[in-house]
């Protein structure tokens, strides 16, 4: 039974009124699209009911604003073990089952779309499917126009996705907030900053509590925070948590590598916030828990505290760098100094508000003298404002990560 109320029959509709049948044999696709049809035009809601499974053999597509309430979906395996061969969720559950194709597809631009208690099933578990629910907006100029809009999603579960896929991929998300998540199978949740260059910075999202268990191999990360165009921003994820766990023997696809991680966020990716994250790791040592902007964890185990994310920036000798974090910052910057016997080893950081030469002024200069044995490792600190540049240029040396010390959230610099 639903925790929410069931709306009078007035306010909603049902694919049951146009032919389905909810029992994971009979196609119940003409169906679910003209009750879609239906809500979109008149403004009543989606029901889908009670335990059963409303058959799918294509992508319901969802193009206006809509709510789309469930009675609930649940998982048929505890926290102490992985889904087995058994269908993983029972419920309220929409069941795809063709191949390479997404379960929802959501192209509505700047409007709601309310999701509530329904899971999503992909009846090929593992191999060749789609995204669960995948958000994304028209074209608009060498990107996409805005995402969804002050959208709430809460208690939506998607089970049986490849590696390559995530439960739920959302482009240019705006204002919205999705509440207890799960995912079992590839990625969790992929939110794109993905719009005409120049244009946006879309994020100001919060996610509460999701959870999922990464048991694919392929290029889908846990959660991943991705600045394809320009940066995403203001994203805050509270509890978020992942496993990352070898698949069962004959379950299909295959178990995910050490090179997935548990998040993943573009190094421009700016002012977002980790709360209180866990992730476990079930397949050994993880490559790099946090991607390109890195925590510096390289080993398993959850994290139960929180912590502002340093990036896993390094910057390269004698180029001019940007400063994108939207305001100024103390940068903490590591060097390794090899010397010569002839020559010394030298590290220098000029800055300015713009490229132009005679506006930029040294403001670190180190040397270390030639004869010096070679290795000698040394931080460096400077300020730089928000949008100015700054070149940092080093002779007989290596250049380290270069981090912002006191900023919350991660996203560093780019060259120009």
């Amino acid at each position: 039974m639903s925790r929410y109320n069931p709306l009078p029959p007035r306010y909603e509709v049902r694919p049951e009124d146009y032919g389905a049948k909810r029992d994971g044999v009979h196609d119940d696709t003409v169906a679910i699209k003209k009750a879609v049809e239906r809500a979109q035009s008149t403004g009543l809601a989606l029901r889908l009911s009670g335990d059963g499974f409303y058959a799918i053999s294509d992508t319901i597509v969802i193009s206006e604003p809509i709510t789309v309430i469930g009675d609930g979906a649940w998982e048929t395996f505890d926290n102490t073990d992985r889904p087995g061969p058994q269908p993983m969720l029972r419920g309220t559950v929409l069941y795809m089952t063709a191949q390479g194709k997404d379960a929802l597809l959501i192209t509505v631009s700047a409007r709601s779309v309310n999701l509530r208690d329904f899971g999503i099933l992909f009846k090929n578990q593992f191999v060749n499917t789609g995204h669960g629910i995948n958000a994304t907006p028209p074209i608009a100029g060498n990107g996409y126009d805005h995402g969804i809009f002050s959208s709430h999603w809460d208690g939506i579960k998607v089970a049986g996705h490849d590696g390559n896929h995530y439960a739920f991929h959302i482009i240019n998300p705006l204002y919205d907030t999705f509440t207890n998540l799960r995912s079992y199978g590839g990625g969790v949740l992929c939110l794109d900053n993905n719009s005409d260059p120049g244009n946006w910075h879309y994020g100001n999202t919060v996610v509460n509590h999701p959870y999922g268990i990464l048991m694919q191999g392929g290029t889908a990360d846990g959660y991943r925070l991705k600045s394809t165009t320009d940066k995403l921003n203001f994203v805050t994820m509270i509890r978020p948590q992942v496993n990352v766990i070898p698949m069962l023997p004959g379950m299909g696809g295959s178990s995910p590598t050490n090179a997935q991680h548990p998040v993943n966020g573009d190094w421009n990716t700016g002012q977002c916030t980790i709360i209180d994250g866990d992730f476990e790791s079930g397949i050994g040592e993880i490559e790099n828990w946090y991607g390109q902007m890195g925590w510096d964890v390289t080993e398993g185990g959850y994290l139960g505290y929180v912590k502002e994310p340093f990036t896993d920036y390094v910057p390269t000798s004698g180029n001019m760098n940007r400063n994108e974090m939207g305001k100024g910052g103390h940068m903490l910057g590591f060097v390794t100094f090899d010397p010569t016997d002839t020559d010394p080893a030298t590290l220098t950081v000029t800055i300015g508000p713009d490229t132009a030469s005679e506006l930029q002024t040294e403001i670190v200069n180190i040397s270390i003298p030639a004869g010096t044995p070679a290795g000698l490792k040394q931080t460096y600190s400077f300020y730089i404002r928000a949008g100015w540049r700054y070149t940092i240029t080093v002779t007989n040396g290596t250049l380290g990560k270069l981090r912002n010390t006191n900023q919350r959230g991660w996203g560093l610099s780019r060259p120009g």
